[in-house]
């Protein structure tokens, strides 16, 4: 386990290493999406026994119960408190004058511009603009698929595609991103595609319109999603961000679900000008990206929303 207090040590490690950095932040992020991994299923391990325990059961075995989930809220609540985020090992290493990974920026970030000018001017956000092209790197249902492999329902095919995916890093996305123009980005991660597109254009004079069908999804999520086999977290980013989504009468139920989907490791969503995406797109697909797809626009007709077709 990273712990905070291991901070100034990694630190250490890249003063003497700096031809490394990158690698060495890329080796703590991995670390964190292992942990964010193990927490999901603590998470849902508490719902199963929380919903065992309020059943009319002996009362020994209520307690027991309650024990158990009691003791689970604590491992959670101990990993969170002794575990850096990315944004703290980042910040750390930066204030140290230590070169960090493009990819874990992005993740840091939320919303990026182009090194060359964060290089030449104030660290500030460019945010999507009128017309931009939505490229999305790589295909969702990571989180339902990890749910389904916890139920024992997901076969060999279903493992090895998630388990590619969440171990492709999007750093080599990100460096292709700087050789054309781009407005902004994110990585698609716990809170789901519509979570993190939500932050894109919150409080902005900006809205997306996102085609369902032409999101890349995994093999089989669609199936283990129309079986209800989801994550609680995304009923948790639904219920967050529902205000700020509105979808067409004939998007399905399963779709909605999968584009609030908590991402583990997921890709790349990108706002760039509609002149630029079709190279992009092909870079990106050239580079091992090959899910990589423009799935909507940028427009300001609803500013503030994301209209699902």
């Amino acid at each position: 386990m990273i712990r905070k207090s291991d901070v100034r040590w990694w630190v250490l490690e890249v003063r003497k290493h700096p031809e490394a950095a990158e690698s060495i932040i890329e080796e703590l992020a991995k670390r964190l999406i292992e942990l964010d991994i193990q927490n999901e299923g603590l998470r849902d391990e508490i719902i199963q026994l929380q919903r065992q325990s309020q059943a009319p059961i002996e009362t020994e075995a209520a307690e027991r119960l309650r024990r158990q989930v009691s003791t689970l809220q604590q491992q959670i609540r101990d990993t969170n408190t002794h575990t850096p985020s990315v944004v703290l090992l980042t910040d750390t290493f930066e204030a140290c004058r230590i070169p960090v990974s493009r990819a874990v920026q992005l993740a840091r970030d939320g919303h990026v511009i182009p090194q060359d000018q964060l290089s030449s001017r104030p660290r500030h956000m460019i945010y999507a603009q009128p017309g931009d092209q939505l490229i999305l790197t790589k295909p969702l249902g990571t989180g339902i698929i990890n749910t389904a492999i916890k139920a024992g329902m997901a076969d060999d095919q279903s493992i090895e595609e998630v388990t590619a995916i969440m171990a492709m890093l999007n750093k080599q996305a990100a460096e292709l991103m700087q050789e054309t123009v781009v407005h902004a980005a994110t990585d698609v991660t716990g809170f789901g595609f519509l979570g993190h597109a939500c932050e894109m254009i919150q409080n902005k004079d900006i809205g997306f319109e996102i085609n369902h069908a032409a999101i890349p999804i995994l093999s089989h999520a669609v199936e283990f999603a129309q079986m209800g086999l989801i994550p609680a977290g995304a009923y948790r980013n639904r219920d967050f961000r529902s205000s700020m989504v509105d979808f067409h009468q004939d998007v399905p139920v399963w779709a909605s679900d999968i584009l609030f989907d908590p991402q583990t490791s997921g890709g790349l969503l990108i706002a760039v000008p509609e002149n630029d995406a079709a190279i992009l797109v092909e870079h990106l697909r050239q580079a091992g990206y090959s899910h990589s797809v423009v799935i909507g626009k940028a427009a300001n007709s609803r500013p503030g929303m994301i209209f699902v077709v």
